[in-house]
């Protein structure tokens, strides 16, 4: 096992969007149920089969046994190419009404890396799709995501600030 930095691996490899959207197709249809907004701008995506999990104050809540986590201080939510929302404007109460709402029952779809820019565009059905750009003003560690995919069996990928995807092949019995 090599060096581990936070929640990563340094012995996790490299792969390319296509290896990724093989991944969100092996587990089709990832549909979202619920959006959770944490501190800052993060806000996850919980997708998949309902799991309980228990929270540190003990009670029970539903987590997907998929997930997608927006960790970057940078993207923007589009529906049918109109802006909806960014992460210098979202808020708890937004997340929890328009966002559930407009993310309730839709698809994964596939991932774009756009060297070009250096964005991740992430594809949902119903023309949703989220925009997420590297945190060029802080200095956001290399060894962890700006957006991180979790699968059902155990693995996951996360995109750094160097427009890199990384996986952890590491399975589990999720």
């Amino acid at each position: 096992m090599g060096k581990s930095y936070g929640n990563y691996d340094m012995t996790d490899r490299i792969i390319d969007d296509d290896e990724l959207n093989e991944i969100i197709r092996k587990f089709s249809p990832l549909v979202c149920w619920k959006v959770g907004f944490s501190i800052g701008s993060m806000i996850h995506f919980d997708m998949g089969d309902r799991l309980e999990e228990k929270s540190l104050d003990g009670s029970m809540r539903h987590v997907g046994s998929a997930s997608l986590w927006l960790n970057g201080d940078t993207w923007v939510i589009r529906e049918g190419g109109e802006n909806i929302i960014s992460s210098e404007e979202v808020y708890r109460e937004f997340v929890e009404k328009k966002l559930s709402k407009m993310f309730s029952n839709q698809e994964l779809e596939k991932c774009i890396i756009d060297n070009n820019s250096g964005t991740m565009t992430i594809y949902f059905s119903d023309y949703i799709n989220i925009i997420a750009y590297p945190d060029m003003e802080e200095e956001f560690p290399l060894d962890e995501g700006l957006v991180d995919f979790v699968f059902p069996d155990g693995r996951t990928v996360y995109w750094n600030n160097e427009n890199s995807l990384y996986i952890s092949d590491t399975l589990s019995n999720v």
